[in-house]
């Protein structure tokens, strides 16, 4: 298994994720996935999930448990709500990522840690489990952020 492990600050906004060719490698799903985080764009993010994927969102900052999602419309209703928070993606950076092509069972696995200050994140970290097919069995995102719209007043996304 192939591991890698990178601190680099992602340059959000360099290029559009939009309509893409099949991936082919679990490192594929991870940089399509923060390509289209960094632009926004809900849709591109869509095409890594199926119906049978599981999305679970949880902000330590208030230790509320969190939100868990399953199926098409769940998590895209999720992420379109995660995504609205990132209102300035100018401080988005990547701090760690491990990505392995056969972790579990000869699953994919991404493991890693961002953060994005300009818009209230102070710490994040994604585990991600990639299917034989290449999309997203299992999607864990944990944050702390502080701040409007997400958190003591809500208990999920």
């Amino acid at each position: 298994a192939t591991v890698s492990v990178l601190n680099w600050a992602c340059l959000c906004g360099a290029g559009e994720a939009g309509t893409m060719n099949p991936v082919t490698s679990t490192k594929e799903v991870w940089d399509r996935h923060l390509e289209a985080l960094c632009s926004k764009d809900v849709e591109a993010m869509m095409q890594a999930y199926d119906e049978s994927s599981v999305l679970r969102v949880v902000n330590q900052a208030y230790g509320a448990p969190g939100q868990c999602m399953q199926g098409l419309a769940a998590i895209r209703q999720g992420l379109a709500s995660f995504i609205d928070l990132l209102v300035d993606i100018g401080t988005f950076s990547v701090q760690m990522e491990e990505v392995e092509d056969k972790a579990v069972g000869g699953r994919g696995l991404v493991f890693a840690s961002w953060v994005c200050p300009s818009s209230g994140f102070k710490d994040a970290t994604e585990t991600i489990l990639v299917g034989g097919n290449h999309k997203i069995l299992r999607h864990n995102i944990v944050v702390w952020r502080e701040g409007l719209g997400f958190g003591a007043e809500r208990t999920s996304i």
